[in-house]
């Protein structure tokens, strides 16, 4: 069985396929080359949506439960820049890589749109 992990933006789950398909091309396969940096933006969106989801659940809203992320959400941005800067072809695409059974997609386009979001609902 495949499976297939999508890192999105945690507001955005829908924009950051639009914004994939906007580009007209497909996400850039690096597979057998993924730089640390990819994998540790994955993992903070993992973390950052797993604290989403328990803040949800004790009864607050989505907004009240992403804006206490802050901390959390500046790492995600310094990582995402770290990448950007080392691989500035990335900027305003998404890169797939797959490790086993599992497909990743990182859309980066996706992750400036949830910054900007980010941003202006929790100043």
């Amino acid at each position: 069985m495949r499976h297939i992990r999508i890192a999105l933006g945690l507001t955005l789950l829908l924009a950051i396929p639009y914004s994939v398909a906007q580009q007209g091309a497909q996400p850039i396969d690096i597979t057998g080359k993924v730089p640390a940096g990819v994998k540790q933006i994955n993992a903070k969106i993992d973390e950052i949506s797993q604290a989403v989801a328990s803040c949800r659940k004790s009864g607050k809203n989505q907004t009240e439960c992403m804006c206490q992320q802050k901390s959390r959400h500046r790492e995600l941005k310094a990582l995402t820049h770290q990448v950007l800067a080392a691989h500035p072809q990335w900027q305003d695409a998404a890169v797939s890589y797959r490790e086993g059974q599992t497909q990743h997609l990182t859309s980066f386009t996706g992750l400036k749109m949830q910054f900007d979001y980010f941003d202006k609902t929790c100043r």
